[in-house]
């Protein structure tokens, strides 16, 4: 994802201070959800929730400093999405550990700011070269919401 396809999305979705999207050090691109006081992050490869905090309380869910951000690799720590297997393949050793969703991009196709939540809705396309073993005939979504 590039700069532009970042500024597209808070163009789009965002709204200063309740739904920021923007790339990491490593051009992972991310987006952060906050209500009130609280914040919660979500990176769009793998729609997998890295950090959230409620409040001044201590941070809930945080990665290691060490987890790996790189395009196409699992992040470990966190809420991680597996789909559709989790652990190793049953049958096929060559295939990523916990599924394909984890190491996939997903779609921004909407976001809410509410009186009482913060929320963003997330998609990943069933129809692709990747995962069309699958034979699915939709695709699959995710909402999160602070």
């Amino acid at each position: 994802m590039q700069q532009s396809d970042i500024d597209r999305c808070n163009a789009l979705y965002g709204r200063p201070g309740c739904v920021e999207f923007s790339l990491d050090v490593q051009g992972q691109a991310r987006v952060e959800l906050r209500f009130k006081d609280s914040a919660l992050t979500v990176y769009l490869q793998g729609a997998h929730i890295t950090a959230c905090q409620l409040g001044a309380d201590a941070a809930l869910l945080w990665t290691s400093q060490s987890a790996n951000y790189q395009p196409g690799k699992a992040i470990r720590g966190g809420i991680p999405l597996c789909w559709p297997w989790f652990g190793a393949h049953p049958s096929r050793p060559d295939h990523p550990q916990h599924g394909y969703a984890r190491t996939s991009g997903f779609d921004v196709i909407n976001s809410d700011f509410e009186d009482d939540f913060t929320g963003i809705q997330l998609r990943l396309v069933l129809a692709t070269p990747e995962l069309s073993e699958w034979h699915a005939d939709g695709d699959i979504e995710l909402t999160v919401t602070l």
